[in-house]
């Protein structure tokens, strides 16, 4: 049997870049300790590297990536990640509806890339059991968990924040992965996919709904009431 070793440490005995075999080495070095040394810390080192391949990983107090969520309507699975004290999807809701959701450009693979955009009455009722559309106050704690000031927080009709928006969209340690979804505007109206995402809240205003704003080439987010026709994305916060 040969082994191929690129950085192996012991005591006596340094390896690096080189092949051996076990035949070789006992001839070499006759001594049993250090292969039975070597092959129980080879194998910890591959347990320990299978263990981390799905662990949580975690960069402060405040934000940590978990396991995921298997919606058990339609055994869709989906990340998930912990801002704060809350748990949110880290992917676009991508189930269907009886009525009021939509494939971008109505295509199958748009649901597939950017999940499905919802009505607002489609939205609200549209989380697995367990899970809701999150509230726009739910939005805020979780903008200002990620930095934003408590003075940017309730302006609205404007973006708002530093750099909160390309965190959710870029920012590969938290792990949210915003999607650039668009939106759908009734009859039969597409637009900014691949740009803009836009999420609901489950908040209402004058017979209108909160609403996110999401867009690629700037930084910030964009709070704002619409119309409850309009089809958006959807992110679902675990119940507490």
């Amino acid at each position: 049997m040969r082994w191929t070793i690129k950085y192996f440490l012991t005591k006596n005995l340094i390896v690096k870049d080189k092949k051996y075999t076990f035949a070789r080495y006992f001839q070499k070095k006759q001594n049993m300790k250090k292969l039975v040394m070597m092959a129980a810390l080879l194998m910890s080192f591959n347990l320990l590297y299978a263990q981390t391949d799905n662990t949580a990983t975690e960069t402060d107090s405040t934000v940590k990536t978990i396991k995921k969520l298997v919606d058990q309507r339609d055994n869709q699975v989906y990340k998930v990640v912990k801002i704060g004290n809350q748990t949110w999807m880290a992917e676009n809701l991508n189930f269907k509806t009886d009525k009021y959701s939509y494939c971008y450009g109505r295509k199958t693979t748009n649901c597939d890339k950017y999940g499905r955009l919802y009505r607002w009455e489609a939205a609200v009722k549209a989380c697995p059991e367990g899970w809701h559309l999150p509230t726009d106050k739910e939005w805020e704690n979780m903008e200002k968990e990620l930095g934003m000031s408590d003075a940017e927080l309730g302006k609205s009709n404007t973006w708002r924040g530093s750099n909160q928006g390309e965190i959710l969209m870029k920012d590969t340690t938290l792990g949210f992965n915003a999607k650039l979804g668009g939106y759908f505007n009734p009859p039969s109206n597409y637009f900014l996919g691949g740009m803009q995402a836009f999420y609901w809240t489950a908040s209402e205003k004058g017979g209108l709904a909160w609403y996110r704003q999401l867009y690629k080439d700037s930084k910030q987010i964009f709070r704002n009431i619409r119309a409850k026709s309009w089809g958006m994305s959807v992110r679902c916060v675990k119940d507490k």
